[in-house]
């Protein structure tokens, strides 16, 4: 029985080590994620202000 519950114990340890494991990638990923998104709406900013029509300068 004792032999049980070490094998288990230790079983369930690296569920827990696993779980942890897979949250840090996904606060990683999310963070990338984020970054990349930051990115894209900068640049999707800039490419519209880039082709919009100038105004013609007025005296």
């Amino acid at each position: 029985m004792e032999e049980l519950y070490s094998r288990e114990k230790a079983r369930l340890g690296r569920v827990f080590e696993v779980t942890e494991e897979l949250d840090e990638a996904n606060r990683v990923a999310t963070a990338e994620l984020g970054a990349r998104d930051d990115w894209y709406v900068q640049h999707m900013q800039l490419f519209e202000q880039l082709t919009r029509p100038s105004r013609p300068a007025t005296r």
